[in-house]
C-alpha cells in the first residue's frame, strides 16, 4: 500500500466525465421544469424566473457541488483511499413537484400574485430544510387564510 506522501489524488478521473454529464442533464431537466411550472402554474414573469430564480438555483448547484467535492477530497486524503467520490448535489425532483403543486400553485390560484407565490415558496424551502418541524405551517400576511402543508385552511 502506498503511503500518504506517495499516494496521488487526481482532481479528475475518466469516470468523472460520465458522472458530470449525468448530473448536468438531470439539473438541466430540473431547470426546464422550474421555468415551465413557475410560468404556467404560478404566473411568474420572465424577470422573476430568469432574473432571480434560475441564477439562485445555478449558484446553489455550483457551490453545493464544489463543497461536496472538497469534502470528498479531504476524506480521500484523511483515509488514504483513492476510491472516494463526492455526492452529487442538485434539485430534488419530488420536492420540486411538491413545492409547485401543493404550496405555490394553490397560493397563486387564490391570490394571482406571483411575487407573493415566490415569497411563500422561499419560506417553505427555508422551513423545510432548516427545521425538522412537521407539519409545516405557512402564513400569508396579505391574505386572511393559512396554508398547512399546501392546503388552505
Amino acid at each position: 500500500m502506498q503511503t500518504l506522501k506517495t499516494m496521488k489524488f487526481p482532481l479528475f478521473v475518466k469516470k468523472d466525465i460520465d458522472g458530470f454529464f449525468g448530473l448536468a442533464i438531470d439539473n438541466l431537466v430540473q431547470m426546464i421544469l422550474i421555468v415551465s411550472f413557475c410560468k404556467m402554474l404560478c404566473g411568474m414573469p420572465d424577470e422573476l424566473v430568469f432574473g432571480v430564480i434560475l441564477p439562485g438555483a445555478a449558484i446553489s448547484i455550483l457551490l453545493g457541488n464544489l463543497f461536496y467535492s472538497w469534502q470528498a477530497r479531504r476524506l480521500a486524503f484523511n483515509t488514504q483511499r483513492d476510491d472516494v467520490t463526492a455526492l452529487p448535489y442538485g434539485i430534488n425532483t419530488v420536492s420540486l413537484f411538491a413545492f409547485i403543486f401543493f404550496i405555490m400553485a394553490p397560493v397563486y390560484e387564490d391570490t394571482k400574485d406571483p411575487y407573493l407565490v415566490w415569497k411563500i415558496g422561499m419560506i417553505a424551502c427555508f422551513e423545510t430544510y432548516h427545521s425538522k418541524s412537521s407539519p409545516t405551517l405557512y402564513t400569508c400576511r396579505y391574505c386572511n387564510y393559512i396554508y398547512l402543508n399546501g392546503f388552505r385552511i
